[in-house]
């Protein structure tokens, strides 16, 4: 009536099938959160709450406040890179205006509030 190693370690071996899976709401609902609230902060605010707390805000090209329609597709192309190729984040650094491609794309320039 003694205990075994393998009563005492789990000596099976690692299958895909035997892999805890994590629930799709669970990856997907963070995001979603996240989505609204960065579209959200942007028209209302014209900032997130990191950019209120430095100073900053986001504008139009033209200056103008920013628009549902450019806020919707500054975060879809932020999402994208942020999805698959983070160095792109990487071109704001090395980009004379300090703009990134989800700037260039919706139309956006983050700026100081004066």
């Amino acid at each position: 009536m003694g205990v075994s190693f393998s009563d005492v370690f789990q000596t099976d071996t690692y299958t895909p099938d035997s892999a805890p899976l994590v629930p799709v709401s669970a990856q997907i609902v963070p995001g979603v959160v996240w989505f609204i609230y960065e579209v959200l902060m942007l028209v209302t605010l014209g900032a997130t709450v990191g950019k209120l707390v430095l100073g900053m805000r986001v504008i139009q090209a033209d200056e103008e406040p920013l628009g549902i329609g450019r806020a919707l597709l500054r975060t879809v192309v932020k999402v994208v890179i942020l999805s698959f190729c983070h160095i792109l984040m990487l071109v704001v650094a090395f980009q004379s205006e300090k703009r990134g491609i989800h700037d260039f794309a919706g139309g956006t320039a983050v700026v100081y509030k004066v």
